[in-house]
């Protein structure tokens, strides 16, 4: 990622590129949170609320904003314990995903791979 990287607040900055990006883990992390959130039918709403944390702070940099969120985090104001993730929630969940998160994580592997042909 080069020596021209600064990291902040979980995000790194690239002056020369200008650019933010999410860094590896945090990407890794978004990725992996949002596939269980895909997979369950039912979620705890403190589970929910840390993967709402982590999916709007990465919103922030990821395509597709902040915006498809609403609904989930109606879900905390709504639930008391488990919170039910219906169809039209996991579909948004899912086109965040493979359209932003996914393409992220293939940024990470192109990068790196232009790294060890240059290294």
């Amino acid at each position: 990622m080069g020596g021209h990287t600064i990291t902040h607040l979980s995000f790194e900055f690239d002056p020369m590129r200008t650019e933010v990006r999410l860094p590896p883990n945090k990407k890794l992390r978004a990725s992996t949170t949002t596939q269980a959130l895909l997979e369950a039918k039912t979620v705890p709403t403190a589970a929910l609320d840390e993967s709402l944390g982590l999916l709007s702070h990465c919103s922030y940099v990821v395509p597709l904003g902040r915006p498809f969120l609403r609904n989930l985090f109606s879900l905390l104001r709504h639930t008391d314990k488990m919170a039910r993730i219906s169809k039209e929630e996991i579909k948004l969940l899912g086109r965040w995903k493979s359209n932003a998160v996914d393409m992220y994580i293939n940024e990470l592997a192109e990068d790196e791979h232009k790294e060890n042909i240059t290294n």
